[in-house]
């Protein structure tokens, strides 16, 4: 998936993106590496970056399950980008 950050403050930001624990559809946890391009946000005031956020495909990930998460970048203001990772079924188009 690919997310906008936006620095609407008048500093500059830099920090790594932030990400809350991963649930799964019965509230368990899942550890799962999420990958990001890129993996460190620097902006001046005004400046945006599209990010680039991609899920191993992992096979501990219930086929069809949604397993959610948040995205957060300290220092930037605008709050939370619900995700949602999700193994396809087999069979199952994009």
């Amino acid at each position: 998936g690919v997310f906008l950050i936006e620095n609407l403050k008048s500093d500059p930001v830099s920090a790594e993106i932030d990400v809350s624990p991963l649930f799964g559809p019965a509230g368990e946890q899942v550890e799962l590496a999420l990958r990001f391009s890129p993996e460190r946000i620097a902006l001046e005031p005004g400046d945006q970056v599209l990010v680039q956020v991609a899920a191993p495909a992992d096979t501990a990930l219930e086929p069809g399950g949604r397993y959610r998460a948040e995205i957060s970048v300290p220092g930037v203001s605008g709050g939370r980008v619900p995700i949602v990772v999700r193994r396809r079924v087999d069979g199952e188009e994009g």
